[in-house]
């Protein structure tokens, strides 16, 4: 298998590291880890250092289980005083140990071994030590406690945390709330550690989740997420009264005002809190905590209140899931039906692949026909040389005329009596030896085919699974009022389903009986369920489904791509051989593909036309770029008479994130122009159609808007930075005269005897 490799120059340190974390699937958990065992070692109850860091470093997994105990060590010495700063980070190192060593002897891990791992630490280091200083009956009780808590911790915190183990597996949705939801709780007592001028990041980061609840799931998640606060916030600071006060009111005013929208919160959680923190410490700090968590509120995304209130309340009444999975899976078969189509129509063009050097041929003409012959010995041994020659002209003979004369075998032993019998023999073998070979490579070419359709089909279905498994309902609450609106505009309403997609996005389908298409005022129910979800809406698309007409409206995307091109063909007045083809799929999803075919010309056309076409298809149908390279790899390897192949060069960007995908197999660089400063990303990769198992190079890197990007095709030559200045200097204001520009200047910088065909696309990130 070939590596690829990828190399992204140009930008700054800080940006590097960020595109560091966002591809690298170990450290992400890792700085997870880190920090969620600094955070949990800093909370203390009532005053007093808590065990949960060593309950946390204890349920840490394998992969983590260092950073977590560094993150562990550092909360305790920040946070506690001598000795108590350094027996728990020692009890987290025992618990630890002693998991590994229960494991080792399980042959397994199993979840009470990191119960019994902070239950002995804790023992070893903290309550050994303090029985030999007189300890008092307080002593003693607060010793039990601790061992009680660290071990409930721990069992609950080991669900939540092999989240961060590489091919877990999800817990069950209770579960996983649960595990999550302690965590986050002592991740709250940690912060509650740190106060800054009188204002405490811990009633900060309180006020944050109890404004989030609340505009997610109304006001009853709002005052069950208030007195969890509460009762977290006082047992870290010992202010019981004032913090359930505080925080149970804030949340059920937050929720009951949460409709105004979040103005109407953050007013209700100011009067509320702010006045009684003001009553109660005679200081403006509560306000001051009240607007600082208001800020942070305010620049949260529009899908994070909604994905905490089906976390904390979800809808039950409907299960969009099942039938959203069947339209995907529909669409995807359809999708591969047409690769299908495509693929037999190409596949009737297959002709005889030519035999190589058939030296077999001869062992086998010497063992079938020159067998018992006077002559034999003088032929195959004394004489070998001449005998396979004019074997070998004889061959030559067929290649050029497809017949073997007599006097074709030239240069045998004059004294041969069967050289007409042995002309026509060798013409048999011959022709059954070419006959042979062809469908040996037909058999392995047919064999690389099908392997490359199921790998292709397997990947569409994972994609398609992790795509459906992030589809949750909307709240009951969002999904009543939207049905309620609806209905009241529109009476033959049949079904109305509401869902979230992976990312977070509002998808809203609506089921009408078939024979209404002209009755139905699609424009006005799009403003209605914008009004009732409180988001931009665009749509719908329309679908018939056994009798239903089905309108489906989505969350409109923040961001759009705007694109420019410009080609040379390689030969004026000839079909040009690149292929540029815009695809706009489910999700926000749009991309841009560029396609070079080999050569110039039609041919190198179908090729590139053909490779563009079915990737965007498959693309726009839902399935991963790397799933459908597979599949139309085996589609262009079954084209016959000539070598096939064609690069990819494909940008894919999420409209709502402006998370940009670039996939490669075969392209020249790609070029990006930012604040005047422009980069090449680059891959090394093999084009398409030339071997089976082809699998493009790809990349995430996140676009701004007025970012510049620029895709070129193999004729423009890029080995010098040319295309870097060209970018930096320019400042017009139309990039479809930028690429006129660079396709020019590239035509007049080729040095290449045979001119190749030119393309040059630019594409450009910009608001709605």
């Amino acid at each position: 298998m070939t590596e690829h490799t990828t190399e992204l120059r140009g930008l700054s340190l800080p940006r590097r590291l960020w595109n560091t974390l966002q591809n690298d699937d170990r450290l992400r958990p890792g700085v997870i880890a880190f920090l969620g065992g600094t955070l949990t070692a800093m909370g203390h109850i009532t005053g007093e250092t808590a065990p949960f860091g060593v309950a946390f470093a204890a349920a840490a997994p394998a992969a983590v289980t260092v950073p977590a105990l560094l993150g562990t060590a550092l909360g305790y010495l920040l946070t506690a005083e001598s000795p108590v700063a350094w027996q728990y980070p020692l009890a987290a190192l025992l618990a630890v140990a002693v998991k590994r060593l229960l494991a080792v002897i399980a042959h397994r891990v199993r979840p009470w071994h990191g119960v019994m791992g902070v239950l002995l630490g804790l023992t070893a280091a903290v309550i050994v030590p303090g029985a030999y200083r007189h300890p008092l009956v307080y002593d003693v009780l607060l010793w039990g406690t601790s061992l009680l808590m660290g071990g409930a911790a721990a069992v609950f915190l080991q669900r939540g945390l092999g989240l961060l183990q590489p091919g877990h597996q999800t817990p069950k949705e209770r579960t996983l709330s649960a595990s999550l939801a302690v965590a986050a709780a002592l991740c709250l007592m940690g912060l509650c550690s740190i106060t800054l001028s009188g204002v405490s990041m811990g009633r900060v980061a309180a006020s944050v989740l109890l404004l989030t609840a609340a505009a997610g799931a109304g006001s009853r998640a709002g005052a069950l997420v208030g007195v969890i606060s509460g009762l977290v916030v006082g047992f870290s600071t010992g202010e019981f009264t004032l913090s359930v006060t505080c925080f149970a009111v804030g949340g059920l005013l937050c929720g009951l005002f949460a409709p105004l929208g979040r103005w109407g919160s953050v007013l209700a959680l100011a009067i509320s809190y702010g006045f009684f923190a003001m009553l109660a410490s005679r200081s403006v700090a509560g306000f001051l905590e009240v607007l600082l968590a208001a800020g942070i509120f305010w620049i949260l995304p529009g899908a994070v209140p909604r994905r905490l209130g089906q976390l904390i309340s979800p809808a039950k009444e409907q299960t969009p899931a099942p039938t959203v999975l069947a339209d995907r899976l529909e669409t995807a078969a359809e999708a591969l039906r047409e690769v299908a189509a495509t693929t037999r129509e190409v596949a009737s063009r297959l002709q005889k692949s030519t035999a190589e050097s058939p030296e077999t041929l001869f062992d086998r003409m010497a063992e079938r026909h020159c067998r018992g012959c006077l002559y034999q010995m003088a032929c195959w041994q004394k004489n070998y040389g001449g005998t396979v020659g004019a074997l070998g002209r004889g061959l030559t003979a067929y290649r050029k005329t497809g017949h073997i004369p007599p006097e074709a075998l030239d240069g045998l032993n004059d004294r041969c009596p069967n050289r007409e019998r042995l002309a026509a023999a060798l013409e048999r073998e011959y022709a059954g030896y070419l006959s042979r070979e062809e469908q040996r490579q037909h058999t392995a070419r047919i064999r690389s085919i099908v392997t490359d359709q199921f790998d292709g089909l397997a990947g569409t279905l994972t994609g398609l699974s992790e795509r459906s498994c992030g589809i949750t309902p909307c709240t009951e609450g969002l999904t009543r009022r939207i049905t309620e609106g609806l209905l009241a505009a529109e009476r033959e309403l049949r079904e109305v389903l509401c869902w979230t997609s992976s990312g977070g996005h509002l998808t809203v389908r609506l089921a009408f009986p078939a024979a209404l298409p002209q009755r139905v005022d699609a424009e006005k129910l799009g403003k209605l369920i914008a009004a009732e979800a409180g988001l931009e809406m665009e749509g719908p698309t329309r679908s018939r489904q056994e009798g239903v007409l089905l309108l489906t409206y989505r969350e409109k995307p923040r961001y759009r791509l705007e694109h420019w091109q410009y080609q040379l063909p390689a030969v004026e007045n000839t079909p040009c051989g690149d292929t540029l083809r815009d695809v706009r799929g489910e999700e926000g999803l749009q991309a841009l593909i560029l396609s070079d075919g080999m050569g110039t010309g039609a041919a190198a056309a179908l090729d590139s036309a053909m490779l563009c076409n079915l990737v965007g298809r498959l693309l726009e149908a839902g399935i991963p770029c790397g799933s459908a390279l597979r599949l139309v790899n085996s589609a262009l390897m079954v084209k016959g008479g000539r070598e096939t192949l064609a690069t990819l060069d494909a940008a894919a960007v999420d409209c709502y994130t402006g998370s940009a995908a670039f996939y490669k197999a075969g392209a020249a660089p790609t070029f990006l122009r930012r604040q005047g400063r422009a980069m090449r990303l680059e891959a090394v990769s093999l084009p398409a159609g030339i071997l089976d198992g082809v699998e493009p190079v790809k990349r995430r890197f996140a676009l701004r808007e007025e970012d510049l990007l620029l895709m070129v095709s193999d004729g423009v030559p890029t080995e010098e930075p040319w295309v870097e200045e060209q970018l930096t200097a320019w400042e017009g204001d139309d990039p479809a005269e930028l690429c006129r520009r660079i396709a020019e200047a590239a035509r007049l910088r080729c040095r290449e005897t045979r001119p190749d065909d030119i393309t040059v696309a630019a594409l450009r990130l910009v608001r709605q």
